[in-house]
């Protein structure tokens, strides 16, 4: 009973929880050593280089970057709009 009343709640909690994870822009490029280093930051490198810019590998970074938010939005699509579409009794 208590699960699909707070149905929304939790779609929200893990939504925000995902964007949280997904943002830690700041704490890889901290911690990260030259050896180890996280597809945003090494996109972040790339985009530094003033006139010598490899286009195609930043372009391809910025699409394997894209594609898991893009994927878990897909996944959840579905349940999404089953949640949203409820009728309130």
């Amino acid at each position: 009973i208590a699960l699909p009343v707070a149905a929304r709640s939790l779609v929200g909690a893990v939504a925000f929880s995902f964007v949280l994870v997904w943002n830690e822009f700041l704490i890889a490029l901290m911690l990260s050593s030259s050896n180890a280093k996280t597809l945003p930051i090494v996109a972040s490198e790339l985009s530094q280089q003033g006139m010598n810019v490899p286009w195609g590998i930043l372009n391809a970074s910025v699409v394997l970057l894209s594609l898991p938010p893009l994927l878990f939005l897909g996944v959840l699509s579905g349940f999404l709009n089953s949640v949203f579409r409820q009728k309130k009794s």
